[in-house]
């Protein structure tokens, strides 16, 4: 059990170096201006700053270790303090009658203002043992680690939530690539596409021609049958009828030759068109069934395939027996090396 130390110590010093901290500690600094009766030239407002740091200085000295400093610490602690407290009272004093007003202004602010180093001075060892004194270490080294530990929880929370934080990105990054590489390939699509709806309006141009041409040829043949009610149409010798029949002929047959060559450039554009559309729809499910592939040889086969849709050439349908043999398997080998898009 620890005792008491005995302090020989007057315990009206204590008492009186108790009151005199305790009038500085409590002053109201807001008295000093005192604007009100010394009017706006006059007033104390530049004694507040100088003052609240002097309150300061006394606050920082705890009541508590006052019991343990002799009397000729107390004495000269409550000296210290007796004068400041001396100094806030004649600016509350202070009139207006005395005459120099402005110079005994100037030199009660000068003479408060220049109190703050020798008073910190003289008191800055008694706050030092005082702290040192009353302060609780072990209840500052519970804190600590309390602190400490609480810095740690927060670190925890926060790694935690960066983690949770870094896989709802990672994951947002997964579905932002995945929708590029989507968009990737319907951005590829829309050129067979392109192409597809070039080659239909090219077929509806053809087929009106090859209808033009049928039209005229049906036209053509029936005005024919109607020559011979015509006199300039008239054979009349056998150089006149092999002329008109020739003449007829070659008429009729750049008829029929219009009318079978836009029927056949309309097969063939239609048949481009086909193809076309063939290859955009491959694009366009390539994705699902690349995903739908349960291994990497799935993938690849898939790969293979609409690689094989997309880039072999196929007849054209402009000629007839195309031999298109010789590149036929080089997209199939090309897309068997390459690395698979769904990866």
């Amino acid at each position: 059990m620890s005792r008491k130390p005995n302090i020989p110590q007057k315990p009206d010093v204590l008492e009186k170096t108790e009151e005199s901290i305790n009038r500085v500690k409590h002053f109201d600094t807001s008295q000093l201006i005192r604007r009100s009766e010394l009017g706006e030239k006059y007033a104390f407002e530049d004694a507040v700053g100088p003052a609240e740091a002097l309150k300061i200085i006394f606050i920082r000295l705890p009541s508590e270790a006052l019991a343990e400093f002799p009397n000729k610490e107390l004495a000269a602690i409550m000296a210290q303090a007796d004068n400041i407290y001396n100094l806030f009272q004649q600016i509350i004093e202070f009139d207006l009658e005395g005459g120099d007003v402005a110079n005994r202004k100037t030199n009660l602010i000068d003479q408060l203002t220049s109190q703050y180093q020798p008073v910190f001075t003289a008191l800055f060892p008694f706050i030092s043992y005082s702290v040192a004194r009353i302060a609780d270490f072990d209840q500052l080294a519970a804190d600590g680690r309390a602190a400490v530990q609480s810095v740690r929880d927060e670190v925890s929370t926060v790694m935690k939530e960066i983690n949770d934080i870094s896989e709802t990105a990672n994951s947002v990054l997964q579905e932002v690539r995945d929708a590029a590489a989507e968009q990737g390939v319907t951005q590829m699509a829309k050129y067979f596409g392109a192409e597809a709806n070039n080659h239909q309006t090219n077929a509806a141009w053809w087929l009106k021609g090859a209808v033009g041409f049928g039209v005229g040829v049906g036209a053509y043949a029936v005005f024919s049958l109607y020559f011979v009610q015509f006199d300039v149409f008239k054979a009349s010798s056998v150089y006149d009828a092999a002329q008109l029949v020739t003449s007829k002929l070659l008429v009729f047959g750049t008829l029929a030759y219009g009318m079978i060559y836009c029927a056949r450039n309309h097969r063939a554009e239609r048949h481009n068109e086909v193809l076309n559309k063939h290859r955009q729809n491959a694009l366009m499910t390539y994705t699902t069934l690349a995903e739908a592939g349960s291994s990497q040889e799935a993938r690849d086969t898939i790969l293979s395939h609409a690689a094989s849709a997309i880039y072999s050439p196929g007849e054209s349908g402009f000629v007839n027996g195309e031999d298109r043999s010789p590149i036929q398997s080089l997209p199939v080998s090309i897309a068997a090396r390459a690395p698979s898009v769904a990866e």
